[in-house]
């Protein structure tokens, strides 16, 4: 944690001096040396280009209760960001990295091919920092990429980790393994059963994209590897990926999203998987009430077929003078719609503080998490998250 502390400070120090770039390939790094140029919209590279700098730092803590209480501190969020353009904005790229979801491997026993007890480290976290990496060009009709970045599935799990409505997503988007403790236990009888539990949204995979906001329209078009954040593809099969977000009146956002696993036909695939979703969300004033539908299916490996799953949930949140803000949300998930002891209710509130919008603010949130999976019991949990994003 110490070491992500530090990387992230220098790199935000680092912002606040001038930036010297080499210059065009083929001085052998003797040639003349540009000097950026700082202005309102960022840094100008490249002549007419421009770079531009983000981060969200999220700072946790953690309360869990099922049959016992425990509670963590974590570095949810170290996202750094930069961003930009080149060739008069004809040409876009950017990338992202996340120091926070590397953690430290975890020390285990082991037993080696002689039947022997040793010790050993195994990884308990993702191994590498890249989230999002894009090169890609701009046109009037669409904006071509190709790179790693979020799949358009679910509305919270698409859109910006820094501008939800609570500290953490809805279950149907962030999955059970998300539960800091507990979901150790929600896995388990997941896994027991063949059922998926990852959840829908909040996923990347390496691709091309096409997308544009084109007046009241928003349309993205997506070819995936289907294999994940930063893993090669194994297989020639590919998944493709459609949304359409229409904005009919000031304040009226409604979505839909598919995605589905190329293969002969729509029968069952090793990987393979299929999502359909409908959402709305309406700003009016200090009020905003957003929802999502979401079905799917996945390759059930115990089976062998695919698995039908769906979920949903409602929030509604309202600022209140002086910057604070309530909210309230609801749903449920059924990981395995042919079983009768497969979901997973949720209800939650939250107190929340914006100081500065979603710029800085606090939040302090409950949820509540009833399962009807086998040998689980009902789940609470608090958090309390500090927010900087720019």
């Amino acid at each position: 944690m110490r070491r992500v502390g530090v990387v992230v400070g220098a790199v935000l120090m680092g912002w606040g001096a001038a930036r010297a770039d080499e210059g065009p390939p083929g001085t052998g790094g003797g040639g003349p040396v540009a000097t950026t140029v700082r202005d309102a919209s960022g840094l100008r590279v490249a002549g007419d280009g421009r770079l531009r700098f983000g981060a969200l730092l999220q700072g946790w803590w953690v309360l869990d209760h099922q049959g016992a209480a425990r509670h963590t501190f974590r570095l949810r969020r170290a996202e750094v960001a930069l961003q930009g353009d080149v060739a008069s904005g004809r040409v876009l790229f950017g990338v992202m990295v996340d120091p926070a979801k590397v953690l430290e491997p975890a020390s285990v026993r082991a037993v080696d091919a002689a039947g022997k007890e040793v010790s050993a480290t195994r990884a308990s976290s993702a191994l590498s920092v890249l989230q999002d990496f894009y090169v890609g060009v701009s046109t009037p009709v669409a904006d071509v990429s190709i790179g790693q970045f979020k799949i358009p599935i679910s509305y919270e799990g698409f859109h910006s980790s820094g501008e939800l409505l609570f500290a953490e997503r809805a279950l149907l988007s962030r999955g059970l393994g998300t539960l800091p403790f507990t979901g150790t236990s929600y896995q388990s009888a997941a896994d027991g059963l063949g059922l998926a539990s990852g959840g829908y949204g909040d996923k990347r995979d390496l691709g091309v994209k096409a997308e544009k906001r084109l007046g009241p329209v928003y349309w993205y078009l997506g070819l995936f590897n289907g294999a994940g954040t930063n893993h090669l593809d194994s297989d020639s099969r590919k998944d493709l990926a459609a949304r359409v977000e229409v904005f009919p009146v000031a304040g009226l956002m409604v979505g839909v999203a598919g995605y589905v696993t190329l293969r002969d036909g729509l029968g069952a695939a090793p990987g393979a998987k299929d999502r359909a979703e409908a959402d709305v969300r309406f700003e009016a004033g200090p009020v905003v009430v957003q929802a999502e539908y979401l079905f799917a299916r996945d390759h059930n490996q115990k089976t062998g077929t695919m698995t039908p799953s769906q979920g949903t949930y409602l929030a509604v949140a309202a600022r209140l003078p002086h910057g604070v803000e309530v909210a309230g949300r609801f749903g449920w998930w059924d990981l395995d719609m042919d079983a009768d002891r497969s979901q997973v209710w949720e209800a939650a509130g939250g107190l929340h503080y914006y100081l500065k919008g979603f710029n800085a603010n606090l939040k302090l949130d409950y949820g509540f998490y009833r399962p009807t999976l086998p040998g689980l019991q009902d789940t609470h949990e608090v958090i309390l998250a500090a927010q900087v994003k720019f």
